[in-house]
């Protein structure tokens, strides 16, 4: 991607991309991206105009840009296929755009096997009620699924299924949100072996990752590579959401663990201490909550969510016809 030094520059380059007969829509939507990189944002306007595009193309351009660099890209699929699964999770993405370059699915159809998962998410998700409220803080310690394949599996203080109901990755990244805040804060349980699932969720709940929290539980847990003490706090924000107090914390906190997947009550006077305006509420939380925070899962079911099962069938049934 060109690293344009000012407007003029920038704008000279788009309209030497609208006056070229064999233009790539992918330079197109990379030359758009490049506005938003650069601070111009103001100047999509002039985009407009330049390339005869209305704002929501243009920007619809952009964002599939954003969303898939240049080494994500397949030449055997079109800029279109790419834009057509923008409104889905990630791994929803990745699994229709590997169907469709095998298959080699025209855009129409992937449009439509598009819808359709949105249909199903959309019904999954009514079946979630959170305590009414837009909240700024969230606080979420999922119940993750360990994959069965990994050593530490069946590792440590026990499996996370024989304790409490677990949901799969794709499940998590397709849970319906409470209403949350313009600028909002996300404070995220994750599991060593789980980090990079934890990273994944993150982005699916459109939130950009900033820093973490260790816990040293002071007791040990068997692992592969070395004995797991801790566990993190991943901090991740929408918009602008520093913290309100000046004051910085210690980023290893050492408390010895109780029961399992427990959180010591610490870690929610911290979030406090740090966000102590807005509304906050703690997903899949356990026991009882102070009287300023909303909780919910205690009672949690979490069938009614779209499975990865689902999905597969789903693609593989609208592939076939």
């Amino acid at each position: 991607m060109n690293d344009y030094t000012d407007v003029k520059e920038w704008a000279e380059a788009g309209r030497a991309l609208a006056r070229k007969a064999d233009r790539n829509t992918w330079d197109i939507a990379d030359w758009l991206l490049t506005a938003e990189r650069h601070g111009l944002d103001s100047k999509y306007k002039l985009a407009c105009l330049i390339l005869n595009f209305a704002k929501g193309t243009c920007r619809n351009y952009a964002s599939t840009a954003n969303a898939f660099p240049f080494a994500d890209r397949n030449v055997d699929i079109t800029f279109s296929h790419y834009a057509a699964v923008l409104p889905l999770s990630v791994p929803k993405r990745q699994r229709l755009l590997a169907l469709a370059a095998e298959r080699k699915l025209p855009v129409t159809k992937l449009r439509t096997q598009v819808r359709g998962l949105q249909r199903i998410a959309d019904n999954a998700r009514d079946a979630i009620r959170y305590p009414p409220g837009v909240y700024r803080v969230m606080l979420v310690d999922c119940p993750w699924q360990y994959r069965p394949d990994d050593a530490t599996f069946r590792r440590g203080d026990g499996a996370s299924a024989d304790h409490y109901k677990t949901m799969s990755l794709e499940r998590l990244c397709n849970m319906k949100l409470p209403r949350l805040t313009e600028d909002a804060v996300l404070f995220l349980w994750a599991t060593v072996p789980l980090l990079p699932e934890a990273l994944k969720v993150m982005e699916a709940w459109e939130f950009k990752y900033k820093s973490h929290f260790i816990w040293d539980k002071l007791l040990p847990n068997l692992g592969i590579y070395n004995q797991v003490n801790h566990e993190l706090l991943l901090i991740g924000t929408r918009g602008a959401c520093t913290p309100d107090s000046t004051k910085l914390f210690n980023s290893v906190v050492r408390i010895e663990r109780t029961e399992h997947s427990r959180k010591p009550e610490y870690f929610r006077e911290l979030i406090d201490r740090m966000y102590p305006a807005g509304n906050r509420i703690e997903l899949f939380s356990r026991g009882k909550s102070p009287a300023h925070w909303a909780g919910w899962g205690d009672e949690y079911d979490p069938e009614p969510l779209v499975s990865a099962e689902q999905v597969d069938a789903y693609i593989r049934d609208a592939a076939s016809k």
